[in-house]
């Protein structure tokens, strides 16, 4: 970061993260305003929908990374009878008490920027697998002072696991997004479950005795999963043509 670089402590800097965390939201928002106005921005909020949807959609969004981390916990204990201990995973009070700031803040301040405006965006000129990528490797990119500031572990391994994790995260989320319509609700809660497991359980925490091989457990099930439904029910097309062949009531229904 410039300000490290001109001699700033990074423990002066940290609490400007809470600030730092609002850039993506107000980039999309003067961004939208400046191509197309009011209408632009409110077309923006627009893909807010929590209605008409299928259960379905919200418990996948929700639950799908909790369920991945549990398997790969599990695949762990089978082949060496490793388990993290009670006490690793975050005490249930503090998720309670975390879980609504932890969905609304990192949901509304980022998934307007990564879904709802550049995956919609970059559907336009590139296949959306591509379009998820490079969400990825943005959305990435964009949490990577954590790593400069000493909020995370500034280890290779930790950054290179976290890199792998988010992309194949965006393609996961970018195919929930592109399922339902583009709808940002469905984004921020698959954002949420994410954190979750990011925040409350010890897959991340690789110093652990043996917890890099969860990590990779982990990571590994996400692109399974990610591929597997790409396999199923793809994801290749091209924004406009997706939008030629299926419309919302369509995706409501199915």
């Amino acid at each position: 970061m410039p300000l490290l670089w001109l001699g700033f402590e990074k423990a002066t800097l940290r609490p400007l993260k809470v600030y730092f965390a609002f850039t993506p939201l107000i980039s999309v928002i003067t961004i939208c305003y400046i191509i197309g106005g009011e209408k632009s921005v409110r077309d923006l909020f627009r893909k807010l929908r929590w209605k008409g949807y299928k259960h379905k959609w919200f418990f996948l969004s929700t639950w799908s990374f909790s369920i991945i981390g549990f398997s790969a916990l599990l695949l762990r204990f089978f082949y060496d009878g490793f388990f993290p201990p009670f006490e690793d995973f975050g005490p249930i009070d503090q998720m309670l008490l975390y879980s609504i700031p932890l969905f609304l803040f990192p949901g509304i301040t980022e998934e307007f920027a990564w879904r709802g405006f550049l995956q919609s965006r970059l559907q336009e000129r590139f296949q959306a697998f591509y379009a998820c990528v490079i969400v990825g490797l943005v959305w990435g990119s964009w949490h990577y002072p954590d790593f400069l500031l000493g909020n995370w572990e500034t280890n290779l391994s930790s950054q290179l696991s976290f890199f792998a994790f988010i992309i194949a995260a965006s393609i996961y989320i970018g195919w929930l997004f592109i399922q339902t319509g583009e709808n940002v609700f469905i984004a921020m809660l698959a954002h949420f479950g994410a954190n979750i497991v990011f925040t409350f359980s010890p897959i991340f925490n690789i110093y652990e005795e043996g917890s890099f091989l969860t990590i990779a457990l982990y990571i590994s099930l996400v692109w399974v999963v990610a591929f597997t439904l790409i396999g199923l029910f793809g994801l290749g097309l091209k924004r406009k043509k997706l939008a030629k062949k299926t419309d919302l009531s369509s995706l409501k229904s199915s």
